[in-house]
This record gives structure tokens, C-alpha cells and sequence, in this order.
């Protein structure tokens, strides 16, 4: 179960009705949700996910998604993840081999394990992106139950990657921002500074964008073209992330969150 911490302080209402339509909406254009397989409710702006995903990655996504749209006051996520039990041995291969399909992690120094369903993935990386990236690829794997990565490290410290490395991370990060429309963001890198063009649909959208190039490992990053257009804004996602909201506010999504979890229905 999570609700959301922050709230602007006077909270627009949105009617139950259609928080479920902008979800299923966004479960069926986003990328990482097997929408056919999941279900959704919404009672008084919490959303109940239920049905089934077969990885984690969905089980995760569809959380996320659900959290940054309008009128979510908190979501209980009772998905199950149903996946086949795959052998060590296997799940071992499968998963080294998405690490060296995808085009952001293709050559970090990342080894896996696996035993029971846990995978476990050890090595060093440059960047917090580069650790999402391998844990994004890792959750995505049929088979996986579990992630552990403590011993997944950031080694900060002069960025080694290439121009043509850092714009694929940043594109990757981007094209799973729910935040972010990154069909309308063009990404160039050349001698390690970022050139941003395209729209997005706010300036806060505008200034994540550049934060996500520098993480990425960017020196400089040159947002001129990329411009701020009212239409670009996706009006379903909640624009108040960082606002303040009281006490009595959180308290009371905690208990609604409560009231609609079957896991604590009897404390």
C-alpha cells in the first residue's frame, strides 16, 4: 500500500470514474504493464490494482503509474505476480542475456546470480541512472520473484561514457518517465555536452529533463530548444508532487488507504 505524502493544498476533486479511466488509459500506452491482466477500482481516490502480472517490473510500474495521476489519494497494490519457476542455472542466463540486449546496459560490468526465484546482481556502476537502468532490466525478467543489490555499488568519480552511451541512457530514462513524454524530447550528445530540443508541458518537466542528462553524466546541458508548450502537458498526471499538504490531510489518506486494504481489514 502506498498514499502519497505530498498534496497541493487544495486538492481539485476528481471523480472515481475517471482516476480508473486515466489509469487503464495510461496501464494500456505506457510502456512495462501487461494492462489486460490487471484490474482497477477506485473508491474516494484510492485505487485498488488486483489480477495478476508476470514480473515484477509491471507489478512495480503499475504502482507508479497509478500514484502520479490527479484525484490518487493512495494506491493497494494486490497484484500477484504469476511466473513460471524458472532453474537457477536459467533464470541466471536470461537475465545476463536482457543486460547485454538492452542498449543502456549492454557493457556494465554487472554479474547475476540466481537461486529460487531471488536474483541477485553484484558489480559497479558510474551513475544512480546506470543503477536504475540494471535494476529496471532485472525486475523485468520472467522468473524473477525478488531483487537483491546491496552489493550493486555506485563508484562516484569522473564519468567514463561515451557521447553516444550518454545519450542512450538518457533517452531510456526517459521513455519510462511517467513524468516525461519523451516522444516530443530529442537528446544529442556531443564532447559530453547534452543538446535538448522538442516540447514538454511545463517548466518543472522542462528542468527534470536537464536534471536526468546530468545523471546520465552530462558536463553541461543545453536546454535552449527544448521549449514549454500548455498543449504538451499531460493533464492527467498530478502537478503537485512537491507541495505541501497538512498533518490531518495525510493522516486522513492514511486511514482511507487502511479502510480499503483487505491485508489490515481486521486490526
Amino acid at each position: 500500500m502506498q498514499t502519497l505524502e505530498t498534496f497541493e493544498q487544495t486538492i481539485e476533486h476528481v471523480a472515481d470514474a475517471d482516476i480508473t479511466a486515466a489509469i487503464e488509459l495510461f496501464f494500456l500506452t505506457k510502456k512495462g504493464v501487461a494492462a489486460h491482466l490487471i484490474d482497477v477500482v477506485t473508491l474516494e481516490g484510492i485505487v485498488l490494482l488486483t489480477g495478476i502480472t508476470d514480473n515484477l517490473l509491471s507489478r512495480e510500474r503499475a504502482e507508479e503509474i497509478a500514484l502520479n495521476l490527479r484525484g490518487v489519494r493512495g494506491v493497494v497494490n494486490e497484484l500477484l505476480i504469476s511466473t513460471p519457476d524458472v532453474p537457477d542455472e536459467e533464470l541466471q542466463r536470461l537475465v545476463t542475456q536482457a543486460l547485454a540486449d538492452d542498449p543502456a546496459t549492454t557493457y556494465y560490468p554487472v554479474q547475476a546470480a540466481a537461486a529460487d526465484g531471488v536474483l541477485t546482481l553484484t558489480g559497479t556502476v558510474q551513475t544512480w541512472a546506470e543503477k536504475e537502468l540494471v535494476l529496471r532490466v532485472g525486475r523485468g525478467v520472467r522468473g524473477v520473484r525478488r531483487l537483491v543489490f546491496d552489493n550493486l555499488l555506485v563508484q562516484w568519480g569522473k564519468i567514463e561514457n561515451s557521447d553516444e552511451e550518454i545519450s542512450t541512457q538518457i533517452r531510456e530514462l526517459l521513455a519510462w518517465d511517467i513524468r516525461v513524454n519523451s516522444a516530443l524530447v530529442e537528446v544529442r550528445t556531443t564532447d559530453r555536452v547534452v543538446h535538448l530540443s522538442g516540447t514538454v508541458g511545463t517548466a518543472a518537466e522542462k528542468t527534470h529533463v536537464e536534471a536526468t542528462a546530468y545523471q546520465a553524466g552530462a558536463t553541461r546541458v543545453d536546454a535552449r530548444d527544448l521549449e514549454v508548450a500548455y498543449w504538451a502537458l499531460g493533464h492527467e498526471l498530478r502537478r503537485d508532487k512537491l507541495a505541501a499538504r497538512s498533518d490531518a490531510d495525510i493522516a486522513q489518506a492514511v486511514r482511507d488507504a487502511f479502510r480499503y486494504d483487505p491485508r489490515v481489514l481486521s486490526y
